[in-house]
Formats: C-alpha cells, structure tokens, sequence
C-alpha cells in the first residue's frame, strides 16, 4: 500500500484521506500524518481503513496519556498536542455542522481540566472475564483498569472493584450488565448495578457492598430493562446521608435516576453564558422546556418576572420545586409535561413568552414542537444541544417559521471525543 496523507479530520474525530478520488476515513490519524493503512473495508461512497505504519508523524500529534487510547472507543483525539487541540476540536466541529453553523464559529470554550474532569461513568460487565470493560473500535472488550478522565476518587472505586468483582462468578447468575460510577460534591462516590431482573435475595450484593463500603458512601441496584442505559427506581443497600449536586451556588439534592452534566465546570460557564444572554435580552417571562431540576431558572431568576419549567421526569420536577420552596423564588413555577406530545397541553393557559430556553434530548425538537412553541410568540429562543446535527435541522425549521440566528457559542463539554455542547440564541426577524 502506498504512503498517504491525512488531510482533515472529519465529525468524528477520523483522520480523512483520499485514494483513487474516494475519500478514506482513518480513526486515530491526524492532519498532516503520513501513513500506511490496513483492514480497507469499502462502502458506496466511502471506505474506512486503519492505520498500519506511521510513517511520519503530524506536528499536532504527542503520545497519549491513557494506556488504553488505542483501543478503546471512549476518546478519539487524545493523541492530540494541547497547543493543536483548539484548532483541531474546532475543525471537528466544522466537519460536523455542515450547514448554517459551520461559518458561524470561530472559537470553542475550553476547560481548564483535560483530566479528572469527569464525575460519572458506565461501564458494561464482562460475563466472561468478571471485569468491567468499554466497548472497543473493534467491538471488543477492553479491560478498564484506569482511566484519568475520571474525577480521581472514581478512579480510586474503579480500580477497587476490578479487584472485588473478579471474585464473584454469582454475578454470572446476577445477570449483572452495566456499573455505574458517580462522585457527589459532599461525600464519597455512589455506585449502582444495572442488573437484568430483580434478585430473589440480595446477600451477594451486600456482601460485594461491604468489601468496598470505605470507598463509597452509597450503593443502589435497579433493573433497566432494555439495552439503553436509564436508570429507574432504584434499590438502595447503602444510602448516602443527604446528597447532592451542585448548580452554581446551590445544593441540588442526589437522585440516581435523575440528570446531571459530567462536567461542573463547562456546565458551570453555560449557565453563566445563559444568564446573560437573558439580562442582556432584558426579557422578562421565561419558558424553559426540559428544564431538568430548574436548573437555568435558578441561574436567571433574579433578573426575570416569572418563569415556568416543563419537564418529563416527575423526580426532578419535585427537586425543582423543594429548591424552589427552600430559597423563596416566588417568581418561578415547575410543572411536570409528556414533552413533546403535552406540551399544547402544559401551556394551554399561559399567555405569551418573551423568551422560551430548550435544552431537548439528542434528537431535538422537531417541526411539531418548535411549532407548538414558537405558537406561544417568543421573541427569542436559547437552544442548547449536544447534538449539532439535529440543532441544524432544528435551526432551518425555525428559520422557515421566520427566526433568525443572532449568536452562537460551542463548549468543550466532553475533552478528547467529538461531542460538544451547542449554545444558540435565535431571534423573530
């Protein structure tokens, strides 16, 4: 095979070539990388291939700091110099938004943490090997036994429980599936157990809790009973006294099946970023849709008449509305909704919205419920995506429903992937 030159990075984080005027998608390679590549597998209008010799290495590329980059799925440029990985990320983002995003950014908000920046994981189970694994490139399992994005006191559990876990082939029996990880801001960490059905008895899993109980200050179980990770009524065999998360100033109580971002101090910037979006806009009622706990309310209420906040989960609707008690935020309303679908519904009484919030799940809104909101006359509209390609899609419709789009801000939410959190501000023409 001839030597290659990688030339861009795509949306995905691979490494982008051509060869007989057909593109060649390389994960792991790096503009400016020279190349041999191996396992060419063709598709129509594509091929994927990997990389079999570095021939010469790309300017922007050191060693990485994680012994299992190579293999594992998780990061896709943490082969990356820190002074190529801004302009590096912001070309991934621009090979992702094709269209009315792509000439709009210039600069992408970074961190100040690149390791042990993350307060939760999932881990899948390994049945065969007793371990907990991250599915691999190659759909392989790769054997986790440290990982330095993780806050270090989840790295710290980690590493106690490949050692714990190895000694129980009865999870075999368990039906055990996924770990997951989460560090709280009070306390220790809190682990749970996505198992298959419900135990009959639940000595194995006591026993598994009191080997590791001075590591962690909670641990729960609960069922999710398809291959999507959710977490639902969970079990506890050790409850945490009192915990919570933090939204800038204020103490959110701690619930397993509730949303939290896996970064404080990007989540932290984009509440900030909102507030003031909001003071400058100088509108006074607020809709925010997926409003989670209440979160972006909390961050705006001092300067706003009134807000409502519709939401889907019923548990983070009642911490929305006990925080709401707790600091006397008379000005601000939460209500549970069947988002998208009770969304006519939820606001079939309320009158008009200066300016609606939506944070909706990676698939975005749609056209029925931007028109379902936009018939509450917003004049703006703030939009935070984690998925730039539905947020397009999203933004031509409204642009047809005739908004415009004023501004727009990308925060390095997840260090070393090709995932971003999009701010937006759009605008009635």
């Amino acid at each position: 095979m001839e030597k290659l030159t990688i030339t861009d990075i795509n949306g995905f984080g691979d490494g982008v070539t051509r060869l007989d005027n057909k593109a060649i998608f390389i994960p792991k390679a790096l503009p400016e990388d020279q190349i041999k590549i191996t396992n060419i597998q063709d598709f129509k209008r594509y091929s994927k291939a990997q990389v079999s010799e570095l021939i010469i290495k790309s300017p922007h590329r050191e060693t990485p700091f994680c012994e299992h980059f190579n293999n594992c799925g998780g990061c896709q440029i943490q082969n990356v110099k820190s002074n190529s990985y801004k302009s590096i990320k912001l070309k991934i983002f621009k090979n992702l938004s094709r269209y009315v995003l792509k000439d709009r950014v210039e600069n992408i908000i970074i961190g100040e943490n690149k390791t042990e920046f993350r307060n939760k994981a999932v881990f899948n189970f390994s049945l065969d090997n007793l371990q907990l694994y991250y599915q691999g490139i190659n759909n392989e399992e790769i054997i986790i036994n440290k990982c330095e994005i993780l806050e270090k006191s989840l790295q710290q559990v980690l590493s106690l429980l490949q050692k714990t876990l190895i000694n129980y082939p009865q999870l075999k029996d368990q039906g055990l599936k996924k770990v997951l990880l989460k560090s709280l801001p009070n306390q220790k960490p809190i682990l749970g157990f996505d198992i298959k059905k419900h135990p009959s008895n639940q000595s194995l899993l006591q026993e598994i809790s009191l080997e590791i109980k001075d590591s962690i200050s909670g641990i729960f179980y609960f069922h999710s009973p398809s291959s999507h990770f959710a977490v639902s009524q969970p079990t506890w065999l050790i409850k945490p006294q009192n915990p919570y998360e933090i939204i800038l100033d204020i103490n959110v109580p701690y619930s397993p099946e509730m949303f939290f971002q896996s970064n404080r101090e990007i989540m932290t910037l984009i509440y900030q970023e909102i507030s003031q979006w909001v003071l400058e806009s100088k509108s006074k009622n607020i809709l925010d849709l997926y409003t989670g706990v209440g979160g972006t309310l909390f961050c705006m209420q001092n300067h706003i008449d009134f807000g409502l906040g519709l939401e889907v989960n019923s548990s983070s609707i009642k911490i929305a509305k006990s925080i709401k008690s707790q600091q006397n935020y008379k000005n601000l309303s939460f209500q549970t909704a069947n988002l998208p679908r009770g969304l006519k519904s939820a606001l079939r009484n309320q009158a008009h919205f200066d300016l609606c919030v939506v944070n909706p799940p990676r698939k975005g809104l749609g056209q029925k419920m931007i028109k379902e909101t936009i018939s509450h006359l917003p004049d703006k509209i703030i939009y935070l995506s984690c998925n730039p390609s539905t947020l397009e899609s999203d933004l031509k419709q409204f642009e047809k429903e005739g908004y415009q789009l004023l501004k727009c801000k990308v925060f390095d939410m997840f260090p070393w992937t090709n995932h971003f959190e999009t701010l937006t501000l759009i605008q009635k023409k």
